[in-house]
């Protein structure tokens, strides 16, 4: 069960991946999504996920039936207003990804993701390259620079100039585009280089 912490509504945004319609989730939920939609789930259906603090405060004092600020699992990155027609396919199939109606019973398209229901999580993968710290240099190019991917979650950093830096949904094509390499990475690997190259 996803339990509610000090950074709701403060969750940084190298820790969201933008989904549709303007709208993020956790990395985690987010790659849950994702392999949903690979699953059959409709695309185009998420109506609310990500909120901030100051959002949330908007929608208590505009009058709408949600929880105060910062108390919403919407401000953990976990929750999603859901539209149909994924509305029902998510209560069809949605439980064996970790996502599930749950606390909000009165909300019929308020959707929870618990990361330790998820059973089609990808099985850890071994380091693809050797992570070594890169000497520091002011003058950046296409060829100095690297995309990360964790190969589990689906997060993307650049890595330039010996510092590393999220890339979101769209940016990460722009880069590939532009002939920068990506390189997959193991959850730990990941994780070891975000700290190394911080």
């Amino acid at each position: 069960m996803t339990v509610l912490t000090a950074l709701n509504g403060r969750i940084p945004a190298s820790s969201l991946a933008l989904i549709e319609r303007g709208q993020s989730l956790r990395f985690d939920f987010a790659a849950s999504w994702h392999r949903m939609e690979a699953a059959g789930m409709p695309r185009g259906c998420l109506r609310s996920g990500y909120r901030d603090l100051a959002l949330q405060a908007v929608l208590v004092l505009a009058g709408q039936t949600v929880a105060r600020a910062g108390t919403s699992y919407h401000g953990e990155g976990t929750a999603a207003d859901v539209d149909e027609p994924a509305r029902t396919w998510i209560r069809a199939h949605g439980a064996t990804y970790g996502v599930a109606k749950d606390h909000v019973r009165a909300e019929p398209w308020h959707m929870e993701f618990d990361p330790a229901r998820d059973q089609h999580i990808p099985a850890p993968t071994p380091p693809t390259v050797t992570i070594k710290p890169a000497p520091l240099t002011t003058n950046v190019q296409e060829d100095d620079m690297l995309l990360l991917r964790d190969n589990t979650t689906g997060a993307v950093l650049l890595l330039s100039g010996g510092r590393t830096s999220a890339v979101l949904g769209q940016d990460y094509a722009a880069y590939q585009s532009a002939g920068v390499h990506a390189v997959g990475l193991s959850h730990e690997g990941f994780l070891q280089a975000s700290k190394t190259f911080a």
